[in-house]
């Protein structure tokens, strides 16, 4: 089984974090979809709910539990490797390592060394119904936490359903929180490759 702290609970080069990236990623592709053994559809439904199973990293968790925690980890995943290509979203700081907590642990999901200080971020993957619910969540965390002067969010792409809404929504929610250097989208298409 694939060890998310193996790969990931660690400080990471690129390099580093792009070869845990294909690991972790075979891990699912490799992975058999577990079989699902009832015959009526509420009895599916309720073994995707409640019982347990093993996918990619996960086990003993629920296929709906797991399924919400690759998804996130995916994300993750994707925005990390985006704040190495892309220096407008540090603003100008390079990125030298990241350091990702998956599994939904406590804590930021993200420590980011750059030559200017560390970054501490947040990532999530959430239906468009559940986005501004999580964004002010995630903002609040932001704001509570005494040793974090900067912070990224990233999320997946397809939470924002009417863009010119939700892009009004981000940047005011951006403005109540100083420490927001900036929000990542990430495509989770991207992963079938």
């Amino acid at each position: 089984m694939f060890d998310l702290e193996k790969y990931f609970d660690k400080e990471l080069t690129k390099n580093e974090l792009a070869e845990g990236i294909e690991l972790y990623k075979k891990s699912i592709a490799d992975f058999p979809f577990p079989k699902l053994n009832s015959d009526t559809t509420f009895e599916k439904i309720k073994e995707i709910k409640r019982d347990k199973f093993q996918i990619g990293p996960y086990s003993g968790l629920s296929i709906f539990e797991i399924s919400n925690r690759l998804f996130s980890d995916l994300i993750i995943l994707d925005g990390a490797m985006q704040l190495f290509d892309d220096p407008f979203i540090m603003n100008a700081k390079k990125v030298e390592t990241v350091k990702l907590i998956l599994s939904n642990k406590a804590g930021f999901d993200l420590v980011i060394k750059t030559d200017k200080g560390i970054v501490h971020g947040e990532g999530f993957n959430v239906a468009p119904s559940f986005f501004k619910q999580k964004l002010r969540a995630t903002i609040k965390k932001f704001k509570k936490a005494d040793n974090v002067e900067n912070a990224i969010i990233i999320f997946n792409e397809d939470a924002i359903e009417d863009e010119g809404v939700e892009m009004g929504f981000l940047s005011d929610q951006m403005v109540n929180c100083d420490k927001i250097l900036a929000c990542v989208y990430c495509k989770l298409d991207e992963w079938k490759k």
